[in-house]
C-alpha cells in the first residue's frame, strides 16, 4: 500500500539538531546559495553532520588560539595558572612618597606628600553608592586607614585609592573580580 501523507505523523527533530540546521541554512544564505526547498531527512542529516564537523573546527581553532595566549613565554602549552599574580598597577604614575605604616601604633600614616581628599562623602555616595558613604560617614577612619594602606600597596595617587576603596566597600566580589 499506499500511505496517505495527511495521516502519517512526522516526528521533529530535538531543538540542538535543528538550531545546527537553522545554522547551516543561514551559511548556505549568507555564501550566496539560498535553499530552493525544504531539505528531506537525508540531507537534513547531513548538513547536521556537515554543521558539527564546521562548528568542531571553529571550536578547535578557538581553543588553540586561547592556549597560544595563555602558555607561559618560553614554555610550549603551558599554563599560567599557578603563575604569581601580578599586583594592580596605577593608571597614573605617582612620584609622591606613599603613607607609611607605623608599627607601634599599627596605623597607616600619611605622608607629608599625601594629597588632601579630592571629594567629600557626597563623591562617595555617587560615584560607590551608599554603602561607601556611610562607611566614610560613621566610620572615616577605618575608610581612611583602607585608602592609606591602598595608596601604599599600589603607589597611586588618593583619588585613585579613593575610588577603588568606594567601589570595594560598594561589592568586594565585583571590584576583587575587576582587578
Amino acid at each position: 500500500g499506499l500511505v496517505d501523507a495527511s495521516t502519517v505523523t512526522r516526528r521533529r527533530p530535538p531543538m540542538a539538531i535543528r538550531y545546527q540546521c537553522f545554522l547551516v541554512l543561514v551559511v548556505l544564505f549568507v555564501l550566496g546559495s539560498p535553499p530552493v526547498c525544504v531539505p528531506s531527512d537525508n540531507q537534513l542529516k547531513i548538513m547536521v553532520h556537515i554543521s558539527t564537523v564546521f562548528i568542531a573546527a571553529i571550536l578547535g581553532v578557538a581553543s588553540r588560539a586561547c592556549l597560544a595566549f595563555t602558555s607561559a613565554p618560553g614554555r610550549r602549552g603551558g599554563s599560567q595558572l599557578h603563575a604569581k599574580k601580578p599586583t594592580p598597577k596605577p593608571l597614573f604614575p605617582y612620584g609622591k612618597k606613599p603613607p607609611v605604616y607605623n608599627k607601634q601604633t599599627s596605623l597607616w600614616e600619611p605622608s607629608a606628600e599625601t594629597e588632601d581628599e579630592p571629594y567629600g562623602p557626597m563623591g562617595s555616595l555617587l560615584r560607590g553608592g551608599p554603602n561607601p558613604a556611610l562607611i566614610r560617614v560613621l566610620q572615616p577612619e577605618q575608610y581612611d586607614q583602607a585608602v592609606y594602606k591602598y595608596m601604599a600597596q599600589t603607589r597611586c595617587s588618593r583619588i585613585e585609592a579613593m575610588g577603588n576603596m568606594d567601589s570595594y566597600f560598594n561589592n568586594a566580589a565585583d571590584w576583587a573580580f575587576q582587578k
